[in-house]
């Protein structure tokens, strides 16, 4: 807000998002995923108009559009496959999750179009960079990754969503990072310290069924 008073309207935007993200969860098959979604979809902006010093009313930048919109689908992708692991709680706690009521395989083809929606957007934004190209490319295999084990996997159980989601979330980061890079790449150890911060994070997480 200091930056840019027009983060105030947005800051409300997402607490109002964040307030209300269970009842849609609870409710709408079709739209936890995106719901929340579009509430991270607001952190561009955020960084845009922070930077710039725009106005939300004057926004017309290409580029944040696509930006927007890889944050939107990538994020997507991480609640969608998130939902794997809590399957079972949801359905005796009447969540009308995705997975709850069309399963883990349909879960997860769906998925597949976040992905390439998500690899699309990315390339869009990083083709002019080649350490743009390497990230989107190592965020690409890792997504891909943890695509193909819950296509494959014996036993698509709650235990073996664990993963997919790490997956997710590794390439959700890794693809914002590419952008980065794209844009500033003298940030690349910053980038590098904060990748690394969240590994340990993720390894130290008190409670490891959670992600």
């Amino acid at each position: 807000m200091y930056l840019n008073i027009w983060n105030t309207l947005i800051c409300l935007l997402s607490i109002f998002g964040l307030a209300t993200y269970s009842i849609i969860k609870k409710k709408y098959w079709f739209g936890g995923p995106f719901y929340n979604a579009w509430i991270v979809a607001l952190l561009p902006i955020m960084g845009y108009i922070s930077i710039t010093g725009e106005s939300i009313l004057d926004l017309s930048a290409l580029r944040l559009s696509y930006l927007i919109i890889m944050s939107f689908f990538s994020y997507a992708s991480f609640v969608l496959i998130g939902y794997l692991k809590d399957i079972s709680a949801d359905r005796v706690t009447g969540y009308k999750t995705f997975p709850v009521v069309f399963g883990w395989n349909a879960s997860v083809w769906v998925n597949n179009i976040f992905v390439i929606l998500s690899v699309i957007f990315c390339f869009i934004l990083v083709k002019i960079s080649t350490i743009g190209i390497i990230c989107m490319a190592l965020a690409s295999m890792i997504a891909i990754s943890g695509q193909l084990y819950a296509h494959f996997t014996k036993t698509k159980e709650e235990s073996n969503a664990f993963f997919p989601i790490t997956s997710t979330v590794r390439s959700f980061i890794i693809w914002h990072i590419a952008v980065i890079l794209t844009d500033h790449p003298e940030h690349i150890i910053a980038v590098a310290i904060f990748y690394f911060l969240f590994e340990v994070a993720l390894y130290l997480r008190p409670e490891k069924e959670q992600i």
